[in-house]
């Protein structure tokens, strides 16, 4: 796997919920990944029950970055035509399942990018798609709003990193257009 995909990977994984494997894993990713040393710095110090509190009023339902999430769907669905059932029938036709989990998780979004990263001939076809449709539209706001919202630098380094990459993935989608 790429360096990009990897990372997306990474990221994806960091987004999740967050509990004492990954704790652990974070710290010793940091000899692989340098850019996560203040967020590793910051965990070694922090009860993992602290980081779960703030991943709960960050992303789950009545959250921080809820009404940003909301609008980013409005955003989408009305003015763009991307309702999340085309989400869902691009996974479909890339061959990816999804779970009880929402098509546009972040978390499943990057995923869904580092598999095309890493495919680049099936993934030719839905670069364009998901990338001018969907990730351009929202991703750097979301990474902005994270930034201002966490409380803890390990959600401001994530969005910092993802706001890094994004010209990465746009210079993909470029490619595969």
């Amino acid at each position: 796997m790429d360096v990009l995909s990897s990372e997306l990977s990474l990221l994806a994984s960091l987004l999740s919920t967050p509990d004492l494997d990954t704790k652990e894993a974070i710290l010793e990713l940091v000899a692989y990944y340098p850019w996560l040393q203040p967020a590793a710095q910051e965990l070694e110090q922090l009860p993992v029950e602290v980081w779960q509190a703030e991943y709960k009023r960050l992303f789950t339902e009545h959250n921080v970055l809820s009404s940003f999430t909301n609008d980013m769907a409005y955003f989408n669905t009305k003015y763009y035509k991307l309702p999340l059932q085309n989400l869902k029938r691009m996974y479909k036709r890339m061959g990816l399942r999804l779970t009880d989990t929402s098509s546009d998780y972040l978390s499943i979004l990057l995923e869904c990018v580092a598999y095309l990263n890493s495919n680049p001939t099936h993934g030719k076809e839905f670069w364009d798609e998901l990338w001018h449709e969907h990730l351009a539209y929202w991703i750097p706001g979301f990474c902005q709003k994270l930034q201002r919202e966490s409380r803890l630098i390990f959600y401001r380094v994530i969005a910092n990193r993802l706001y890094i990459l994004l010209p990465k993935m746009q210079r993909m989608a470029a490619a595969a257009a």
